[in-house]
């Protein structure tokens, strides 16, 4: 509210305020805070359209804002989509409160409730029990499920096909078919199955959505064609390297990789230049990396002339803000010639 009334510089902007019917909101009519709904109808236009996509999260929800701005950027919420004029809309709605820091987490941040008052129809929370249909106008959808609890797929309860936003919160267990949502929605921008652990493989058909922009998911293999996608941003926390083409490190060149990035069992790289075809060095969204050895591989005089080569080849991209590089059985010994520290 202070900041609302900041803006205001006459007399008669503050009495606008004072004479507010949402003053006469009471607790037992309404859930909404006065003070936050008002401060809502005087936000600009554009920090109210980024606001309403956070109805897709329930109260409370905690997230990092690097979570959220990249959603808002792919679904061209911005009047200019630059990661500083995404910073700036998610500073001033946190400097009204509409998000709130974290006490437990360091930069983590907090949604309240109001969220899903201004949503509308166009986006869709569903919740176990819930018998509410997705009306036609849906564009995007995110369902929360807690211990022990299964979305099986939509069945008749869905009234569109234009779904732009499928994102699972809190999933453990999502026993749906992946094959029935790619087929029943084609023009998905933003696929999020992080958390749901149910889910170990996407279909091959994932590279027939020519729409996709986001894709969260830790493949267990990337699907062929997937790299034709030229505008689609892979977030995959985790990747292990394998003996088979679906499982090399070659199959990351084809990514445009965002966010945070562990490839695991690097000792199956069978030749270091294969490393090179991973081609980290052009992956500009990828802020930290980390590489891992397992602890079983042979530990020999050839194996460490080729992980240093691996390392070497791999040339993560330039300002890359955090780099690992580890065995499960301790630290690796890098020399100081390779050339992504020079």
């Amino acid at each position: 509210m202070g900041n609302l009334l900041y803006n205001k510089s006459s007399v008669a902007e503050w009495e606008t305020v004072l004479q507010s019917e949402i003053w006469e909101f009471s607790k037992e009519r309404c859930d909404i805070v006065p003070a936050l709904a008002l401060s809502y109808i005087h936000l600009p236009s554009h920090l109210k359209v980024c606001f309403a996509y956070c109805a897709l999260f329930p109260k409370d929800y905690e997230f990092k804002k690097e979570h959220l701005m990249p959603l808002w950027m792919t679904e061209n919420l911005l009047h200019y989509p630059t990661e500083e004029v995404c910073q700036q809309y998610f500073d001033d709605l946190l400097s009204r409160s509409f998000f709130q820091q974290s006490g437990k987490k360091e930069e983590t941040y907090v949604l309240n409730d109001f969220a899903k008052y201004v949503g509308g129809g166009i986006y869709f929370r569903w919740e176990v029990g819930q018998t509410e249909k997705i009306q036609k106008v849906t564009r995007h959808f995110s369902v929360e499920l807690g211990y022990n609890q299964y979305f099986d797929g939509f069945g008749t309860s869905c009234n569109t096909e234009r779904l732009h936003t499928f994102m699972p919160i809190g999933c453990l267990n999502i026993s749906m078919s992946i094959y029935e949502l790619f087929s029943k929605f084609k023009f998905l921008r933003i696929l999020s199955f992080a958390g749901c652990s149910d889910i170990r493989k996407v279909p091959d058909s994932v590279s027939n959505l020519e729409h996709l922009r986001s894709l969260d998911h830790s493949l267990k293999r990337v699907p062929p064609h997937l790299g034709k996608l030229k505008n689609l941003k892979v977030v995959m926390n985790s990747f292990s390297v394998g003996r088979g083409t679906e499982f090399s490190i070659q199959r990351l060149g084809e990514l445009n990789l965002d966010g945070s990035l562990s490839i695991g069992e690097l000792q199956n790289i069978e030749n270091s230049l294969d490393a090179l075809e991973a081609n980290l060095k052009n992956k500009t969204h990828l802020v930290k990396l980390n590489l891992e050895w397992n602890w079983w591989r042979n530990d020999n005089s050839t194996d460490s002339k080729k992980d240093e080569d691996v390392i070497e080849n791999l040339q993560p991209f330039k300002i890359l803000k955090e780099l690992s590089i580890f065995e499960k059985l301790g630290d690796i010994k890098i020399k100081t010639g390779c050339r992504m520290f020079s």
